[in-house]
């Protein structure tokens, strides 16, 4: 953590590189089921307000929504893994 290896940003510009919470259970970042609607989930936290995405039959087709939205909103490629 030398100075010079770090980065002057914000706290929210640093959250776009943040690994996956301990706490998920699908297995990606920002997707979620909800059992009220029987649908998978997919919403995205930008500079602190939560958005939301929407609602998919189908995993695989939250998570394509989940990393179209991670793309135009410049987060990092590692966001959510590790």
């Amino acid at each position: 953590n030398r100075l010079d290896n770090l980065r002057d940003v914000s706290g929210f510009t640093n959250q776009k590189n943040a690994k996956r919470s301990a706490a998920n259970k699908s297995g990606f970042t920002g997707v979620s089921w909800k059992k009220k609607t029987n649908r998978w989930v997919s919403q995205i936290k930008i500079d602190g307000i939560v958005y939301h995405i929407g609602y998919y039959k189908n995993l695989s087709d939250a998570v394509q929504a989940r990393v179209n939205t991670e793309i135009a909103n410049g987060f990092h490629v590692n966001h959510g893994r590790g």
